[in-house]
């Protein structure tokens, strides 16, 4: 299946760079949400600071935070097969 996956660069709280390439949840698809979340259910609704958000890591196969606020450069999108 194609998605819509952004990679993008940034800084973590310990001050290491870190690459990531992920999906936002704007872009899941209902193929997407069967394959990688059908077991993903949410204790709670987290509430994140101002320019923080919970994406889909794609190398983790794993939610994670992206922090657009400490962002190095500009994110990349592309099509992709996953």
């Amino acid at each position: 299946m194609k998605v819509k996956v952004y990679s993008a660069t940034f800084v973590k709280k310990n001050g290491e760079s870190r690459l990531m390439n992920f999906v936002r949840s704007e872009d899941f698809t209902e193929e997407f949400i069967s394959t990688y979340l059908k077991s993903y259910t949410p204790k709670e609704k987290k509430i994140l600071s101002e320019g923080l958000e919970a994406v889909f890591d794609l190398d983790s196969k794993s939610f994670k935070t992206f922090n657009w606020n400490t962002m190095v450069g500009q994110p990349t999108t592309q099509e992709q097969e996953v």
